[in-house]
């Protein structure tokens, strides 16, 4: 993690964007390609198979929820060797497929998917307490808040596109207008008609990702739509912004040439714009979903809707995680395909 990324171009670029913008603070974007990545985790170290979720504590240390060899990968920020915590089980420190972790002082909370819970973990991987899920994260990516608390996608159920659930599990509120009124039942055949017709299907278009912001706002990605959403503690909008970036409209493009392959008839491929969101302080950086032979591509949104930031990682293509170490200004790319993770250095 300590040697340099070289940083190749840097150009100073307008922001071109929708919605409303912060009007006092005029920088423009500043545009980075770096082009030269150090490898955190190799392929060939076999401590990974499908990296799906990265976290930094706040002393540096790196976990890594892995959701096929069913353990996390701890990197400590001393040097030391890395180490696996927890196996395949479903007993107490036990998973199956985790896919997020979450480090906060005392410990670790980890997104037990299979399992259906959110098991708590002492930092030296001893089992503290678990709560169970709430159902919808079995189809919906998970948020973990620092206090236990957790955030849902709903796709549209109740009138909302995010669910707020506190520690316990107990409901908190709903959140966010859905784009359509939710499907309950997914005809995969009138799917596929639609989406050979260049349509994209009502039954993906509430598909998001959430963060909860520092202020305890509440941060939404919207897949299909290309758009990044900021509400209030209370659940109002405070602003819509679409995305104007040529990945998003080359992953719709990729989205019906993908399901043109599929044979299977009860398989349909969703639209994925965005790969993973991660909060650093009061921006959200974002990274786009790349497939080869497309760079990563991270942006960095302000909480006034401006993106302050676009950073292309050529090395990183098929990245589906992410994470950033402020202290070190080091950018952390998960690779699930091929088992590895990168990191890059921002700054010069």
């Amino acid at each position: 993690m300590g040697r340099k990324g070289q940083v190749l171009g840097a150009s100073m670029v307008v922001l071109a964007s929708c919605g409303p913008m912060d009007t006092s603070d005029t920088s423009p974007r500043l545009d980075l390609v770096l082009a030269s990545v150090d490898t955190l985790i190799s392929t060939e170290s076999a401590l990974l198979a499908h990296p799906t979720d990265i976290d930094v504590g706040v002393d540096g240390d790196v976990y890594i929820a892995d959701a096929r060899a069913n353990h996390i990968v701890h990197l400590p920020a001393n040097g030391a060797a890395a180490r696996t915590i927890g196996r395949e089980g479903q007993g107490p420190g036990e998973f199956s497929r985790p896919s997020v972790v979450r480090s906060k002082p005392g410990g670790l909370l980890i997104f037990d998917r299979g399992n259906g819970r959110v098991q708590y973990l002492s930092r030296e991987g001893n089992f503290l307490s678990v709560v169970e899920a709430p159902p919808q994260s079995l189809a919906s990516p998970l948020y973990l808040q620092s206090d236990g608390g957790i955030l849902v996608g709903s796709m549209g159920v109740d009138s909302s596109l995010v669910m707020s659930f506190d520690s316990a599990g107990s409901l908190r509120g709903l959140v966010g207008e859905p784009v359509v009124p939710p499907v309950s039942f997914f005809d995969f055949g009138s799917m596929k008609d639609r989406i050979a017709r260049g349509e994209v299907p009502a039954e993906f278009r509430n598909n998001v990702l959430t963060a909860g912001a520092k202020d305890d706002g509440i941060w939404i990605v919207l897949q299909t739509e290309g758009e990044i959403r900021r509400y209030d503690p209370s659940g109002e909008l405070l602003w819509r912004q679409t995305i104007d970036e040529p990945q998003i409209r080359i992953s719709r493009e990729q989205f019906f040439d993908r399901n043109s392959l599929i044979e299977n008839p009860m398989s349909v491929a969703p639209l994925r714009a965005f790969a993973d969101i991660f909060l650093v302080e009061d921006e959200l950086w974002i990274l786009l979903a790349t497939e080869a032979p497309d760079p990563a591509v991270v942006l960095s949104m302000s909480l006034s809707g401006k993106v302050t930031r676009r950073l292309v990682i050529p090395a990183g293509t098929g990245a589906g995680a992410l994470a950033y170490y402020a202290q070190e200004d080091l950018l952390l790319l998960g690779i699930p395909d091929d088992a590895q993770v990168l990191s890059v250095r921002i700054g010069g």
